[in-house]
């Protein structure tokens, strides 16, 4: 007993007995528990004793019993205190709101996805889906005079008018400025004049075109059920809406799936105030379509083919016909000889067109091409900067 006391004993509630040393042996007879002072009762035998009152004396004289209920109600007493404790001392957390937006990737096998993000103090889109445009492929040269050819343009234009100068920016450094993703936040829908309500952008790669990404028809679509037309569009898109107020600033807001049809409410509107500014300003329905005149030929375009008219390139004589010779190269070049000789080459061009799908033809005094393109979009030019007549 003296060692018992300082051990903590489990007993099971199916046990009789504490320690053997109180059990009947017959090598051992029972023992009696000597009087730990003067004060103290006398000895009582095992056999006189039940089960509670051992229990209750081996507690008396120090000694640690538990049964399995007793750690129980411990355990689940210490986990209330924990709890309460905590309630106590823990802020509730915020509230997250989040808004949604949906993805077209531009593989129309991939699905459209709805995908979710938290509500900042902006449009928190442009930022956050730069990363996913990211990449470190080398960027072709060709592509990128191409695809900066309209931009371009335009920015000389204004230049001239203010008697500057810009020069054409090399693959190498659009590959730089763009390696850690660039987005461009293109308006399907604008504000109204006031500057308040909600507008829906479509978030695509600022250089995909550049990068050679294929083309996403869904996006195109959408574009064009806005009132859009001629926009090309590579790589994978995003939709989103923002709503905007004086007091509030900017926010993005939901923009769910069922919003990508045309016939939905926010695209009609915009298609119609795209037609009406586009009746105000006096734009056709072919104004993206560049053409041009230099003076011995002249070029026209649609989506789907391009026009040029040499003119006055008719030989004299008789068997006019057998005395043209028309080739396309690979598709990325046209040269006219007459009797052998070169009266027209275009190289290299704008874009590639179909060889077997082109074809020639006389009007009178002219030889008139007709080159079907091998992309259905809108030429900036009819050759890429630097190309030889």
């Amino acid at each position: 007993l003296a060692q018992a006391s300082l051990a903590s004993v489990a007993v099971p509630r199916h046990c009789r007995t504490v320690s053997h040393s109180l059990h009947g042996d017959p090598h051992h007879p029972p023992l009696a528990m000597a009087p730990a002072d003067d004060a103290a009762p006398p000895a009582v035998a095992e056999e006189e004793m039940d089960e509670a009152s051992r229990i209750s004396y081996l507690r008396q004289r120090g000694v640690e019993i538990e049964f399995p209920e007793d750690r129980v109600a411990a355990s689940k007493a210490k986990a209330e205190a924990k709890d309460a404790a905590s309630a106590g001392s823990a802020a509730p957390a915020a509230k997250v709101e989040t808004f949604s937006f949906t993805y077209v990737p531009a593989d129309v096998n991939e699905p459209v996805k709805v995908l979710t993000a938290e509500v900042g103090t902006c449009d928190v889109l442009k930022d956050l889906l730069a990363p996913t445009f990211a990449s470190d492929e080398n960027m072709d040269a060709d592509t990128v005079s191409r695809e900066t050819a309209g931009r371009l343009k335009n920015m000389m234009i204004s230049a001239n008018a203010g008697g500057g100068h810009i020069k054409a920016p090399s693959a190498e450094e659009v590959q730089r400025q763009a390696a850690g993703g660039v987005t461009e936040a293109y308006p399907l829908s604008r504000y109204p004049s006031s500057g308040e309500g909600q507008c829906v952008r479509m978030y695509i790669d600022e250089v995909g075109a550049l990068r050679g990404r294929p083309r996403n028809k869904r996006a195109e679509d959408l574009a064009t059920g806005a009132g859009l037309t001629g926009l090309s569009i590579h790589g994978d898109a995003y939709i989103g809406r923002c709503r905007r107020s004086h007091a509030a600033g900017e926010r993005n807001m939901d923009f769910g799936r069922e919003e990508l049809s045309a016939s939905s409410a926010w695209a009609q509107e915009a298609r119609a105030e795209h037609t009406r500014q586009a009746v105000e300003e006096g734009h056709g329905s072919d104004e993206h379509l560049a053409k041009g005149d230099e003076g011995a030929f002249a070029w026209t375009q649609t989506d789907v083919d391009l026009e040029v008219r040499l003119r006055s390139a008719v030989p004299e004589g008789s068997n006019a016909k057998k005395r043209i010779g028309v080739s396309y190269g690979k598709g990325d070049k046209v040269i006219v000889k007459v009797d052998g000789n070169n009266v027209l080459e275009l190289a290299p061009l704008f874009a590639k067109v179909v060889p077997d799908d082109c074809s020639w033809s006389i009007d009178k005094d002219d030889i008139v091409l007709t080159l079907t393109k091998a992309e259905e979009r809108a030429w900036t030019e009819l050759l890429l900067p630097g190309g030889a007549k």
